[in-house]
C-alpha cells in the first residue's frame, strides 16, 4: 500500500509500516478462509452450531483436555512442533476454525489502523483546518453534553459504596471530556486543570491496582500480563503504522512505569501486606526512592538511559531536545500522586467507616458533622484555588507534584459525602471513562492531524471544511465509535491470547506472538533497505 503522494503525506515508510502492510492482508486472508471453513462446517453439521459461538481460548482449552483424556501425558513444554502458530501455518482446519474469532478481531483491528494512517498520512481527506479557542463556546459544548449525559444517563450503581466502579470510570469519562477538548480547541488557559486531571488518572492507577492485589492477592502472571496487554497492545500497534515513538503518547508509559511500580511494591514481602507498618514503610520506601531519581535532572538521564529507546522522545519541532527530556518532564510532574492512591486504597476501609459512621447519625448531628467537613473541604480547597492553582504555567508546574492530591481528596469526600451521592453516577459518562486509553490515542491521528511522524497535532481532522462546528459533529461521533470498537478488540484478544490460570498456554503464546511478526519486520528491513 503506497500514501497518496502530497507535501503534507509521509512518502517514506518505515520497516514497521512495510511489515504492517504485508501482514494484513495475511490476516484477512486467513479470517476469511477460516470464515468460510467455519460456515461450511456448520451447513455439513448443524448440531455444531453452539460450539461455533465458544471463544478461542475456551475453544483450545477444551480441545487440550479432549487431547489428554485420548493419550499418556507427556511432559509439559512451553514451545512444540504442534501449537497454534504451526497449525495456522500449515493450515489445518480445526486451527483454523478454533481461532476464527482471533482473526476476525485482528482484520477490524488493522483495519481500523489502517483509517488512522490514512486519516493522518495521506490526503484522502481535506486539508486539516486549523485550532480556533473560543471560551463560550468551549463551555457551551461541554454544559451540553453534561446536560445530555444527566438527562440519558442518571441512574443507580451496580454498588452503593465508597468510590464505586461505575463513580470512577464516570470520574475518567467527565474529565477525559475536558482534556480531549482542551486539544481540540487549544483551550490554553485550562493548562493547570488539565494537569490536575491527568494527576487523577495516575492517582487511580496507584488506587485501583494496589485495591486489586491487596484484596485478592493474585500476583500471577497471567494478570500482569494482560495489565500490560491493556495499556499496551494499542499504542504499540499506532507505533508500528504511524512510525510514531512510544513516548509520543506518554500517557501510556507513564501508566506502565506506575502499574510495574504498584505490582512490585505489593510483591516484594507480599505474606505481610496485611500489616499497616510493613505497608506504610513500603509507602516510605517508594516515596524516598522517587525522590531521589527525580532530585537531579543529570542523575534522571543516567538511571533512565538504559530505556531510552523506549521512553526517549524528541519533537521534530524542537530537534535540539534532549531525548530524555519529555520522560523527565512528564513522569516528574505526577511522580507522587500514584503513592498517594496507594496510601488512599490502604485505607479505603478507614474512610468507608467514617462515611457510614456519618450516614448512621442521628439527623441533626449527621448533617452538622457533614456541614462541617464540607466547611473544611471548601476552606482548604479556597487555599489551593488562590495559592496554587491561579499560578502561571511554569510557577504552577513547580508545585503540582507536592500539591495536586489536595484538589483530588477534596472531590473524592464530597462525591461520596451522602449516600445518594454514592449511589446514583452518569452511565454516559462511565461509558466513556471505559475507553479513555483509545480516545487518548486516537484523537492524534483520527480527530487532531499530525501529518508527520513523532509531530504533535497541532490542526484537526477535517471532513467539513469550512464548516467547524458541522465537522466536530461528523468527526467525533466515527472518533468515539472507532476508540469502542479498539477496546472492545484488545479486550478479545486478550481473552484469547493471555488466559487466566494456564500458565503454560500463556507462556507459549507470549513466545508464538513475536515469532508471527518477526518474519514480516524482517522482511521490511529487507525491502526498506534495497529500495
Amino acid at each position: 500500500m503506497e500514501p497518496v503522494a502530497s507535501t503534507n503525506s509521509q512518502t517514506d515508510l518505515t520497516a514497521g509500516q512495510i511489515a504492517f502492510f504485508l501482514a494484513y492482508p495475511c490476516v484477512v486472508l486467513l479470517w476469511l478462509y477460516s470464515e468460510y471453513l467455519k460456515r461450511s462446517q456448520v451447513t455439513k453439521d448443524p448440531g455444531s452450531g453452539p460450539d461455533d459461538e465458544i471463544p478461542d481460548a475456551a475453544k483450545e482449552k477444551n480441545e487440550e483436555k479432549t487431547k489428554e483424556a485420548e493419550v499418556p501425558k507427556a511432559p509439559v513444554t512451553i514451545f512444540s512442533l504442534s501449537n497454534p502458530l504451526t497449525d495456522v501455518l500449515l493450515l489445518r482446519k480445526d486451527a483454523l476454525i478454533s481461532h476464527n474469532s482471533s482473526f476476525e478481531a485482528m482484520a477490524e483491528f488493522g483495519m481500523h489502523l489502517l483509517f488512522y494512517f490514512v486519516s493522518d498520512r495521506t490526503d484522502l481527506f481535506p486539508e486539516p483546518s486549523e485550532k480556533h479557542y473560543s471560551r463560550d463556546a468551549f463551555w457551551f459544548i461541554y454544559l451540553l453534553l453534561v446536560i445530555y449525559t444527566v438527562v440519558t444517563s442518571l441512574g443507580k450503581t451496580h454498588a452503593i459504596a465508597y468510590l464505586n466502579r461505575d463513580q470512577t470510570e464516570e470520574w475518567k469519562g467527565w474529565m477525559q471530556c475536558l482534556f480531549l477538548m482542551y486539544h481540540y480547541f487549544e483551550a490554553a488557559e485550562q493548562y493547570n486543570s488539565i494537569r490536575i486531571y491527568i494527576a487523577a488518572y495516575v492517582w487511580m492507577t496507584g488506587f485501583g491496582n494496589f485495591s486489586f492485589y491487596y484484596i485478592r492477592k493474585d500476583f500471577s502472571p497471567s494478570r500482569f500480563f494482560q495489565m500490560l496487554w491493556r495499556l499496551n497492545f494499542l499504542v504499540f500497534w499506532v507505533c508500528v503504522i504511524m512510525g510514531n515513538d512510544y513516548m509520543l503518547y506518554y500517557i501510556c508509559p507513564m501508566h506502565t512505569i506506575w502499574t510495574i511500580a504498584v505490582y512490585i511494591v505489593l510483591l516484594i514481602g507480599k505474606d505481610f501486606n496485611t500489616n499497616n507498618f510493613v505497608v506504610l514503610f513500603k509507602i516510605v520506601g517508594s516515596l524516598a526512592l522517587v525522590t531521589f531519581l527525580w532530585s537531579s535532572q543529570s542523575l534522571f538521564y543516567t538511571m533512565w538511559s538504559p530505556l531510552e529507546p523506549v521512553v526517549g522522545y524528541v519533537n521534530p519541532a524542537h530537534p535540539e531536545t534532549h531525548p530524555m527530556h519529555e520522560w523527565w518532564f512528564r513522569s516528574g510532574l505526577d511522580k507522587y500522586i500514584w503513592i498517594f492512591g496507594m496510601v488512599c486504597a490502604n485505607f479505603h476501609p478507614n474512610t468507608e467507616a467514617f462515611l457510614k459512621y456519618m450516614d448512621n447519625l442521628p439527623l441533626v448531628p449527621r448533617w452538622a458533622c457533614r456541614g462541617l467537613l464540607v466547611a473544611v473541604l471548601l476552606g482548604v480547597g479556597l487555599w489551593w484555588y488562590s495559592s496554587v492553582f491561579t499560578l502561571p504555567k511554569r510557577e504552577y508546574n513547580a508545585l503540582h507534584p507536592t500539591t495536586s492530591w489536595i484538589p483530588l481528596i477534596i472531590f473524592i469526600l464530597l462525591r461520596n459525602l451522602t449516600p445518594t451521592l454514592r449511589e446514583y453516577s452518569l452511565h454516559f459518562f462511565a461509558f466513556l471513562g471505559k475507553i479513555t486509553l483509545e480516545t487518548y490515542i486516537g484523537q492524534f491521528h483520527i480527530w487532531l492531524h499530525t501529518d508527520i511522524p513523532n509531530g504533535q497535532p497541532k490542526t484537526l481532522m477535517t471532513i467539513v471544511p469550512d464548516y467547524p462546528l458541522i465537522n466536530f459533529l461528523v468527526c467525533t461521533p466515527i472518533y468515539i465509535w472507532v476508540s469502542y470498537r479498539l477496546f472492545h478488540l484488545t479486550n478479545t484478544l486478550k481473552g484469547n491470547i493471555l488466559p487466566s490460570g494456564d500458565e503454560r498456554r500463556l507462556y507459549r503464546n507470549l513466545l508464538l506472538v513475536p515469532c508471527a511478526w518477526v518474519p514480516f519486520y524482517i522482511a521490511g528491513r529487507c525491502i526498506k533497505t534495497v529500495y
